[in-house]
């Protein structure tokens, strides 16, 4: 595991990241905001 273990714990830490804001934009939707308000082009792009 040893040199791997480092990326996999940057990509862990990134997937949280990009949870806590898929969370807030679900939370910004039911306001009626729009998703794009809340998002960064280059990260809904992952979705695509």
């Amino acid at each position: 595991m040893g040199a791997d273990q480092g990326g996999v714990e940057k990509n862990i830490a990134a997937w949280c990241g990009k949870i806590e804001r898929l969370a807030a934009s679900a939370f910004a939707l039911r306001r009626g905001t729009r998703l794009q308000a809340v998002l960064p082009n280059d990260w809904s792009d992952d979705f695509r």
